[in-house]
Order: C-alpha cells, then sequence, then structure tokens
C-alpha cells in the first residue's frame, strides 16, 4: 500500500478535524475540547514559535552568503537580485491589495478569548525600530523585522570577508542543515496538529469558517494569474518577446512544477524551456535559474501576504497602512527564507503574522488547503525564474 504523503494527511485531518469539531459542538463535549484538542493546538504553535528566530536568521544569512561576491559575479548578478526583488514586492504587494479588496475572512469571526490586537506603529516609528538596540532582545523577544536586520549585517558581513569568513559561513549552513531537520520533525506532527486546531476553530465558530477558506483559495489563484500578467508585462517590455509564445514555451515547466509542488525538481525542465525555446544562454539559464529556484518564491510571497490580511480579517483586526506595509516586506523576506524545503510556508509565515502582532492559531486552517496554494504558486515560482531569463538575458544582449 502507497505511503500518504504529509500533504495528504494533512487535508485528511482537516476534514476529520471539520467533523470533529462538529461534533463537540453538538454534544457539547467541554472536556474534551479544553483538555485534549486545545493543549495539542498550543504546544504545535509554540513548537513553531520555538523555531522560527533561529530558521529565520539563519535562512536569510545563508542566502546572503551563498549568493556569493557581488563585484565577481558583476552585472549579471546584480541585474538578476534587482529583477527578483522588485518580482517578489510586487507578489506580495498583490496578495495583500487583492486580500484587502475582497475579503476572503469577513464575515467569520475567530475566538479571540486572550488576543490583544498588536500596538499600530508609525511609519517612523517602524524605521527607528528595525535597528535593535540589544541583538539579545531582538531574539528573545521575537521581534522580527530586528532580526532580519542583524541576519542581513551578519551575511553582508560573512560576504565581504570571504576566505577569513569561510568557517562562519559553513558553520551558519550547518546551522540551516540542522534547522531544517527540526522543522521537517515539528511537521511531522502537523496531520494531529491540524485536527485538533481545526476541530476547535468550528467548535467555537459556525461551519461558515469553510466558505472563507474558498475564498481565500480564489483570492491567491487570482493573484497568481495577476502575477503571471507581470511576467508577460516583464517579458515584452524589457525581454523583447510575445507573452503568448513564452508561456507556451514555459508550460511543460508550469505543468510539472504545479503537480510536484517543487521548484528544484523542475529545474532541468526549466532548463530545458530556457535554453532550446526562448534562446536564452547556457550562462545566463544556469546562473538565474540556479539562484532563482533558492530565492525567488513570488507565489510565496502572495500566499503570505494574503494569508497575513485574511488572519488579520478573522480576527476582527484592521490593518493600518503602515502594518501593510510591514506585511509586503516581511512576506517578501520570509518568502525567500521558504524556499529550502517543504512545509516551510507554513513555519516562515509565523514571521510575517508576528512582525504585525497577529495571533497564529489561524495558521492550522491554511495548513488544510497548503498543498492546493502551494501547487498554484509554485508554478509561478517556476514561471518567474524563466521571465527573469528572458530579462536578463536581453539586458546582456544574450538571446541567440
Amino acid at each position: 500500500m502507497k505511503k500518504l504523503n504529509l500533504s495528504t494527511k494533512i487535508f485528511i485531518s482537516l476534514i476529520l478535524g471539520i467533523i470533529l469539531g462538529v461534533v463537540i459542538k453538538q454534544f457539547e463535549l467541554v472536556f474534551l475540547l479544553e483538555n485534549i484538542i486545545q493543549p495539542i493546538g498550543t504546544i504545535f504553535l509554540s513548537l513553531l514559535k520555538m523555531i522560527i528566530v533561529p530558521l529565520v536568521f539563519t535562512t536569510l544569512i545563508a542566502s546572503i552568503t551563498n549568493v556569493g561576491d557581488m563585484s565577481k559575479l558583476g552585472f549579471l548578478g546584480k541585474k538578476t537580485l534587482i529583477y527578483y526583488a522588485c518580482t517578489t514586492l510586487i507578489a506580495a504587494l498583490i496578495g495583500v491589495v487583492l486580500a484587502t479588496l475582497i475579503g476572503p475572512g469577513k464575515g467569520v469571526m475567530a475566538p479571540t478569548d486572550g488576543f490583544v490586537a498588536g500596538e499600530q506603529a508609525t511609519f517612523a516609528s517602524l524605521i527607528v525600530g528595525l535597528v535593535p538596540t540589544n541583538i539579545f532582545k531582538a531574539f528573545v523577544e521575537g521581534n522580527m523585522l530586528q532580526v532580519v536586520i542583524v541576519a542581513i549585517f551578519v551575511g553582508v558581513a560573512i560576504t565581504l570577508l570571504g576566505d577569513e569568513a569561510k568557517q562562519v559561513k559553513e558553520f551558519n549552513n550547518q546551522c540551516v542543515s540542522v534547522i531544517y531537520k527540526i522543522v521537517e520533525l515539528i511537521m511531522k506532527t502537523a496531520p494531529i496538529a491540524v485536527l485538533a486546531l481545526i476541530a476547535d476553530v468550528i467548535a467555537n465558530n459556525e461551519t461558515g469558517i469553510i466558505w472563507t477558506l474558498v475564498k481565500l483559495i480564489i483570492v491567491i489563484v487570482i493573484g497568481c494569474f495577476a502575477q503571471l500578467a507581470v511576467y508577460a508585462v516583464s517579458v515584452k517590455v524589457f525581454g523583447k518577446k510575445n507573452p503568448i509564445h513564452f508561456y507556451k514555451t514555459i508550460l511543460p515547466a508550469q505543468v510539472f512544477s504545479f503537480t510536484t509542488a517543487s521548484s528544484a525538481a523542475t529545474l532541468p525542465i526549466s532548463m530545458k524551456c530556457a535554453k532550446e525555446g526562448l534562446g536564452v544562454s547556457d550562462t545566463v539559464a544556469n546562473f538565474v535559474l540556479n539562484l532563482g529556484s533558492t530565492i525567488n518564491m513570488d507565489g510565496g510571497a502572495i500566499y503570505q501576504s494574503a494569508c497575513a490580511v485574511f488572519i488579520a480579517q478573522i480576527y476582527g483586526v484592521d490593518l493600518s497602512i503602515t502594518q501593510l506595509a510591514i506585511i509586503v516586506i516581511t512576506a517578501s523576506l520570509a518568502s525567500v527564507g521558504a524556499a529550502a524545503i517543504p512545509g516551510t510556508v507554513i513555519v516562515m509565515m509565523t514571521m510575517v503574522l508576528s512582525s504585525v502582532g497577529l495571533p497564529l492559531d489561524a495558521i492550522a486552517l491554511i495548513a488544510g488547503i497548503d498543498r492546493i496554494l502551494d501547487m498554484c504558486t509554485t508554478s509561478v515560482n517556476v514561471s518567474g525564474d524563466i521571465a527573469a531569463c528572458t530579462f536578463v538575458s536581453a539586458m546582456e544582449k544574450d538571446i541567440e
């Protein structure tokens, strides 16, 4: 008998959790809810909170140091990174705008016992607060924006030192491997945790919460198509290529990435589409696609930013313009760190939520539909990687 993968187990747990929640609500099984179901969910969320700071810190350092010395990479590397940074920010903005306009989380209120909305910061206080006065305090308090700033400084310093900091770089990469393994172990408990958390949500809410999930899926799918339109403009304006021809050419990579939900696994097909179908040189394709499969996760940025707004809506939190801007920035950064391992988007989302003072409980809802969203967003990621190839290749006048 074929062993079920994690995504299938989580989806089954979502269904069972809904049923259990209805049963608990119908028969008022308060003892079961308070003494078994809720503690399981609380422990899982605590595990996510435990790992998020070291995960963000080490993965961002690794992302910076693994890019290498930009002076050696030259204009090719700079153009690639600028393109990826711009499209990721656009993707996160699309997620925020669509979720705000459509409001997938409106109409169903999650239980708010013990939750107090985070203080709405001003833009000036946000800028000042980016730099920690005490590094260790930033880590202890879980101030994710400050942790990100520290990670950027450390990553840049390691890169500038080169061989002098080679051992530090290797040690950080080893730390990343250890933390990834911890995340993998935590995610093994996700099916049980999702069952418990969903049951808790359903037991304390109307079943209308299910419709909100359908609306969230619709929002993110629309966001994915909007991002594909951004790539079409990029390909037409900068790459001087017909967008219809472009998407016909990369269709095999899109389909494969959709079914596998893995940018890395799709890399050989992406290479073939870029080189043979679009005439991109080996130098550009090899560099841009390898880098993109590591740090370019536009679909993840849409996913995380839309979900953050969704969670704010179901908790009745009105987000300020400043908080929405924070979501766009942190979702962009979190998408970079979420590239390497399955299920990490759920973990990295805690960074986005923590940055604006939102609760983590609703992550269970998103975990239940993660596979569906992951398939859609991975296809966007791969499309963005190949679009970057056409952009960089045109800028370098390297298209044959």
